[in-house]
């Protein structure tokens, strides 16, 4: 690792939330560069800009917004699933509580979608776990055959009912049973979701987690504590797995289930361009979106009527 990469990794943990010792620790364990900690505080810390800055939080206040954007972001976008036939599926480590994935489609009914999301993770992680605890559902059912596989033991999977499943309607600016209302609102909404949750777990994974008083959680980062887990005294149990097993794996699930009907993508992507409103992928806000969902459905609406 030369001067630049340990400056770059320096600022991940940092930016991160990691204190000094952690950084310290991580960059001499995973990144093997030997450096003292009164560098790295004395020297490093200070001519990268980085410093902690003490504030004053007023937590009525913090409480106050919280709920605001709860009930004007979350809520809505948690209330599109059912409608969407979009489906949310997400898997957790048992140990450090590190979300390995967390996915939003169209749908995760279907078996080879949920294997996708287990064979990508095995992938980056070129590994997979010594047990799993699934959903009894039909959809979990490739994952169930794939895993018991690479480990060659039926007794690596474990199939129990969740108690996380929710149903929520919502009932603005939508017709239950509209497929244009759907595939508009799809076609919006799926790509801000989808970067909503990519946020959630990278801020999820990087945030401490404290001792509780109940229970035999670990105190400790998601995230640090699945890397590094002789941060605690444990031991990594991750079952190596080749890669040709995975990518051959891959090609018996491959699929195109988690794709918006192509035809209705494309008129909806020129309608767009012809009236110079940007596409779903460049929003940043909910706002932007129930707005563009609002014309698009408007118009294709009108174009279905001309027909």
């Amino acid at each position: 690792m030369n001067q630049q990469e340990l400056h770059k990794k320096i600022k991940e943990y940092f930016y991160k939330g990691f204190n000094s010792r952690l950084i310290h620790y991580l960059i001499q364990r995973n990144n093997n560069y030997d450096i003292s900690y009164n560098c790295l505080v004395r020297k490093l810390l200070p001519r990268l800009g980085l410093k902690r800055r003490l504030a004053e939080i007023d937590i009525d206040e913090v409480f106050e917004k919280s709920q605001i954007e709860i009930q004007n972001g979350c809520a809505g976008s948690e209330n599109l699933r059912r409608t969407l036939k979009m489906k949310y599926h997400f898997n957790v480590t048992r140990f450090s509580r590190r979300v390995i994935w967390l996915e939003a489609d169209i749908t995760n009914k279907r078996p080879e979608v949920v294997a996708e999301y287990y064979l990508s993770a095995v992938q980056l992680l070129k590994g997979c776990p010594q047990k799993i605890r699934a959903d009894p559902g039909t959809e979990n059912g490739i994952i169930a055959t794939f895993h018991s596989c690479l480990k060659g033991n039926c007794s690596s999977v474990t199939l129990g009912t969740s108690t996380a499943n929710q149903d929520l309607v919502y009932e603005d600016l939508l017709v239950l049973g509209n497929p244009i209302h759907r595939l508009c609102i799809q076609y919006v909404y799926l790509p801000l979701i989808k970067k909503d949750l990519k946020e959630i777990m990278e801020q999820w994974n990087n945030h401490l987690i404290r001792r509780q008083k109940l229970g035999d959680t670990v105190q400790g980062i998601p995230d640090v504590l699945f890397k590094n887990p002789e941060i605690v005294g444990a031991s990594q149990y991750i079952h190596s797995v080749p890669h040709n097993t995975v990518a051959r794996l891959q090609g018996l699930v491959s699929n195109n289930f988690k794709q918006i009907d192509e035809d209705f993508a494309h008129v909806a992507t020129l309608i767009l361009h012809q009236h110079g409103l940007p596409l779903p992928d460049a929003l940043g806000d909910w706002t932007s979106a129930r707005q563009l969902y609002i014309f698009l459905q408007e118009s294709i609406t009108h174009l279905m009527n001309l027909i």
